[in-house]
């Protein structure tokens, strides 16, 4: 839970916006309270929504590198697929690992 709250900190002061989020500490006030205090700020202002979006965020392809990947993927199969028809592989090692 620690780490988790570190990454999202240290996501929110680097990459999310320009304008900073300051919040400061109270005087006497527990880290625990201050942490909470913090994101229930961040969470009505929208910056966590903000950076799930951007860790979530994948460039879409190309056309070219949907068909240099669909070529690619397509040579893979043909090559395992004679490998095992002469016996070079067996079929255990075509599986997937997970």
């Amino acid at each position: 839970m620690v780490k988790l709250l570190h990454k999202i900190i240290l996501m929110l002061l680097t990459e999310v916006t320009n304008t900073m989020s300051k919040v400061e500490r109270n005087k006497g006030e527990s880290f625990d309270a201050f942490i909470r205090r913090t994101k229930r700020l961040w969470i009505r202002s929208g910056k966590i929504l903000e950076v799930r979006k951007r860790k979530n965020f994948t460039k879409k392809k190309t056309s070219n590198g949907l068909q240099r990947s669909a070529v690619r993927r397509e040579k893979l199969i043909s090559k395992t697929q004679y490998l095992l028809r002469i016996g070079r592989i067996t079929e255990d090692l075509t599986k997937k690992r997970r």
